[in-house]
């Protein structure tokens, strides 16, 4: 935010009487976490942010032109700049907005007054709805205005709600705001697979996530993902534990949230739109959680030849497995080959494979040897 391009970009659209950081970057910065991606918030229409960010030799990308946001490409750092707005029309889905010059008019369309905040280049933080730094520096996180017609106006919100409460907040989330995202959960599934996916990803990467989750499947939220046997104590060990190893894989976490069922991979995708990758790590941690059941050397071994390392190091932080386990030794490389079959005089066909078959048990029931 302090970066030479950051001061070329905003100088470049008027200076910060006309363009400021807004949102994500500042409420970050004020509770010093890292900063992702970079806001900015103007008063130009887009033709004219378009037009000065050109003239100033900075790369513009008209990414959301109608909804008044354009990328800003200066010395390979990413901006995005929208155009003050407020909603003219909504369908809980999509917005028909238009454009005004009113910092306050804008923040009031937000979703939680965390994030209406907006801070210049010098760090001043401007707060137009005049609570919005209160509620962050509580750990509040309060819909702008009505949280029923913020949530009318978006579905999504239903979901940041939690996520953001998962990451934000403190103690127990607001009441008000709860009740509404109750009462508008059966409007999830009027949202796109897609981005259901997205949003219920990010609530997982959030490590205060196990009892977000129970409270949402408590308020008969997201039925189809967060099972009935779903078990927070078991995810909270999990994370913990990948915490303390430095291995973050998502995968898992949706193993637990599926119940540690072998068909949970399949019903997420009543839900979901998971990676392919994602759901193949899934089926793999599965296989190793049950060959991990009672953890032994020998278990070890057969899970990381079955499974891979990733599968079975997730798979012994699921089972509880003691930390001296957690260095695993290498895979274990079958040393047999159809061609060494063939030069010891067996016939190609069918003979080959029984064979191998034959000799992969004897060498997996020797200890690998």
């Amino acid at each position: 935010m302090i970066s030479p391009q950051a001061t070329k970009v905003i100088e470049a659209l008027g200076g910060d009487t006309v363009t400021r950081f807004v949102g994500g970057c500042v409420r970050n910065w004020v509770v010093g976490e890292v900063i992702g991606d970079i806001d900015l918030a103007t008063k130009l229409k887009p033709r004219e942010v378009m037009g000065r960010l050109k003239k100033a030799g900075i790369k513009a990308v008209p990414t959301g032109i109608d909804h008044g946001t354009i990328t800003a490409v200066c010395d390979k750092v990413v901006f995005e700049v929208t155009t003050l707005r407020h909603d003219v029309e909504t369908d809980g889905r999509h917005a028909v907005v238009a454009f005004t010059d009113d910092w306050a008019e804008d923040a009031r369309r937000r979703d939680f007054t965390m994030n209406t905040l907006l801070a210049d280049l010098s760090g001043v933080i401007y707060d137009p709805l005049g609570r919005g730094l209160s509620d962050l520096k509580k750990g509040k996180v309060i819909f702008v205005g009505e949280a029923a017609e913020r949530i009318a106006e978006d579905y999504l919100r239903v979901l940041r709600f939690f996520r953001f409460h998962a990451r934000y907040g403190r103690g127990k989330p607001d009441e008000l705001a709860l009740n509404s995202c109750a009462a508008a959960s059966r409007k999830l599934k009027t949202l796109s697979k897609e981005r259901v996916t997205q949003e219920f990803l990010k609530i997982l990467k959030v490590h205060k996530c196990p009892s977000v989750l129970t409270l949402m499947r408590t308020n008969n939220l997201l039925r189809g993902i967060v099972v009935t046997s779903y078990q927070e104590l078991l995810l909270t060990s999990l994370i913990k534990k990948q915490k303390e190893c430095d291995d973050w894989a998502l995968s898992a976490r949706l193993v637990i949230v599926g119940g540690l069922k072998r068909s949970a991979p399949a019903a997420f995708e009543k839900s979901l739109r998971l990676p392919k990758r994602m759901i193949s790590q899934m089926s793999e941690i599965l296989g190793a959680v049950k060959i991990l059941r009672e953890v032994t050397e020998q278990g070890v071994k057969l899970s990381l030849y079955r499974h891979g390392a990733e599968a079975t190091l997730q798979a012994l932080f699921i089972v509880g497995a003691s930390t001296k386990f957690y260095t695993l030794p290498p895979v274990p490389v079958f040393p047999v080959t159809g061609k060494g079959l063939l030069k010891e005089g067996f016939q190609a066909g069918p003979e080959i494979g029984i064979e191998l078959k034959k000799r992969e048990a004897a060498w997996i029931a020797n200890g690998f040897v």
